[in-house]
């Protein structure tokens, strides 16, 4: 069963620091290496040109991705590769309500994840009372699903062309690290919540 990035982080300062360090000096280690690594994370777009900043929000966003798949996976139990379709429909979400309804980026954001969220939650009733092989096609099956509905209404998602988003007002230096840093934000949280709700 996979472990979490948190315990992960802990077995790897504990080797670091040596078996015989106690347990406040490895934390203390860890948190000191955290606090670097923000430090660089919070630097990077200053420094980096806008392709790399665009590379390191990738990087970040399947951190994200990863952490959340590792909740389902990892924690649980359950083998499903549908993560990735709520991840999906609060994209498109977000690009509908900005283009066809004229919505500011930041409320569509919002607004996407809830929708993304009521989603998971929809499917998840049926769903979770599967288990084994049964719980990984139901998600397979969800993923050609969504991926039909999303074609086969043009008028709204655009369909296999997909949505263009309108340029930003901003300079686009400015725009990336809008980007960078709200992913970043929402990286860190889903890792201090996940770290919650597993050592609650």
């Amino acid at each position: 069963m996979a472990k979490g990035i948190g315990s992960r982080l802990s077995e790897w300062v504990g080797k670091a620091t040596g078996a015989g360090q106690s347990e406040q000096v490895r934390r203390r280690m860890l948190v000191m290496w955290l606090t670097v690594g923000l430090i660089v994370l919070a630097v990077v777009p200053f420094v980096a040109g806008n392709y790399w900043t665009r590379v390191v929000t990738g990087i970040i966003m399947f951190v994200t991705l990863c952490e959340a798949w590792n909740v389902l996976t990892g924690y649980t139990g359950y083998f499903g590769v549908g993560t990735i379709v709520f991840f999906g429909t609060g994209a498109y979400a977000a690009a509908v309500l900005v283009v066809k309804f004229s919505v500011p980026i930041p409320l569509a954001i919002l607004a996407a994840g809830v929708i993304s969220a009521l989603y998971a939650v929809l499917l998840g009733f049926p769903i979770l009372r599967l288990s084994g092989m049964y719980f990984a096609i139901a998600t397979i099956g969800i993923n050609l699903a969504t991926r039909e509905i999303i074609l086969n209404i043009p008028t709204l998602t655009g369909g296999g062309q997909g949505l263009t988003l309108p340029m930003p007002t901003v300079p686009l230096a400015v725009f990336y690290r809008q980007i960078y840093f709200g992913m970043l934000a929402l990286m860190i949280l889903c890792i201090l919540a996940v770290s919650y709700v597993i050592h609650s």
